[in-house]
């Protein structure tokens, strides 16, 4: 059987809660509708709620079934920053810049991932892949067998 296909069946039996950073954006606003259609899981757009909305309006898109989650109002935001704050401290992170660096949805995306709050994340439509990836090196601890990747 075919990757796709295995992988579709293996979510539909087990459905995964899916962040996408640029929830605001229209591909990604359509793919988290095939997300719901398709029931491989709860797709979390990430950006402002009414903007959200708005576009999804425009296109015809059903937000049903898709968590709507702004990171700014969010009740999580002290307890990332906290968090955020502890595990890039040796960094030279402070608080402050934790908080700074949550406005960024790929970093609150990260902390949502890395708290268990998300199964995945999908982002890069609208910024680089590095940008993307960034938070992810930074919050994400390796596997202790792995090695960084080549420079």
């Amino acid at each position: 059987m075919p990757l796709l296909p295995r992988l579709t069946a293996k979510l539909q039996r087990h459905p995964k809660r899916i962040v996408f950073p640029e929830g605001a954006d229209p591909r990604i606003m359509k793919a988290a509708r095939q997300w719901i259609t398709r029931r491989l899981g709860v797709p979390i757009l990430l950006g402002h709620r009414t903007d959200i909305k708005r576009l999804a309006g425009r296109l015809d898109i059903n937000v049903q079934g898709m968590r709507l989650l702004d990171p700014t109002r969010s009740d999580d935001l002290e307890s990332f920053a906290v968090q955020l704050h502890e595990l890039r401290a040796a960094k030279d992170l402070t608080l402050e810049g934790a908080r700074e660096a949550l406005r960024d949805n790929s970093t609150f995306a990260t902390m949502m991932l890395h708290l268990g709050q998300a199964d995945a994340m999908a982002g890069g439509a609208t910024q680089s892949v590095s940008s993307a990836f960034r938070p992810l090196f930074q919050i994400i601890p390796r596997l202790p067998d792995s090695k960084p990747p080549p420079r």
